[in-house]
């Protein structure tokens, strides 16, 4: 299956598929990308977003351009931000059509300055009323996450970056995963009195030197319900083992 390709036009970017299209604003990473609706409603994936940065900044220095079908958007390349910030989106496939829909970000970080703590987070807004973590130990065990203990905090030294989120009535469910050389910290909790789940991730949170390019890497996949722990194990597993994508 050849994987869809982005379309730009002024700063909306749009991803057609068979199960409907995505979308996403470059001047508000903040807002991330809108699912279909017929996959999962209102659901919002990868908002990017700094402690440090007002969104306004980071909208005022921004760019994009298609480069083989994948979507780039840079924020702060003018020297305006902190840190430089590279966004490569691509739509990913995968063997027998087994996953209905993914999407995978990779961000380079870079700064300016002799030296600079840098702290970027990534933020899924997820409906569920089952979320499930795949352990750290090398085997394909789910972990069902005590909701009631919300929020929850999820460290390298219990778990994998890979999560599960099941929804009642859904044949589909959706997966998150973030490489785990990159997975320093992610947290689950209610976002702001909605139905939905935020799921953070600490995208990057180093000091970085002049010069010094950080990449992070995350995937989002939608998969069916009644194979979906199966999926999301072999998944993580090759996203592991994966060459990290070039970035320009």
């Amino acid at each position: 299956m050849t994987a869809p390709s982005w379309q730009l036009t002024d700063h909306q970017a749009t991803l057609q598929h068979r199960e409907g299209s995505t979308s996403f604003d470059i001047d508000k990473p903040e807002r991330g990308i809108l699912l279909p609706a017929s996959l999962r409603k209102d659901n919002r994936l990868f908002t990017i977003q700094s402690a440090r940065v007002d969104p306004s900044h980071m909208s005022a220095d921004s760019d994009a351009y298609l480069r083989r079908g994948d979507l780039v958007t840079t924020y702060g390349k003018r020297g305006s931000l902190p840190f430089s910030l590279q966004a490569d989106w691509r739509a990913v496939t995968f063997a027998n059509d087994e996953c209905i829909w993914g999407m995978e970000l990779v961000l380079s970080t870079q700064t300016f300055q002799l030296q600079n703590h840098v702290h970027i987070s990534c933020e899924s807004l997820i409906s569920g009323t089952q979320i499930l973590c795949l352990g750290n130990d090398g085997s394909s065990d789910f972990h069902s996450l005590d909701l009631g203990l919300a929020p929850v905090v999820l460290t390298p030294d219990a778990y994998s970056g890979c999560v599960v989120f099941r929804e009642v009535n859904n044949i589909h469910s959706y997966i998150e995963m973030i490489h785990p050389l990159d997975f320093i910290a992610s947290r689950i909790q209610r976002h702001r009195g909605t139905p939905l789940w935020s799921l953070m991730h600490s995208a990057v949170d180093r000091v970085l030197e002049k010069g010094v390019i950080f990449r992070s890497q995350l995937r989002g996949i939608i998969a069916p319900r009644d194979r979906d722990l199966e999926i999301a194990a072999r998944a993580y597993q090759n996203f592991c083992e994966a060459e990290l994508p070039l970035a320009s």
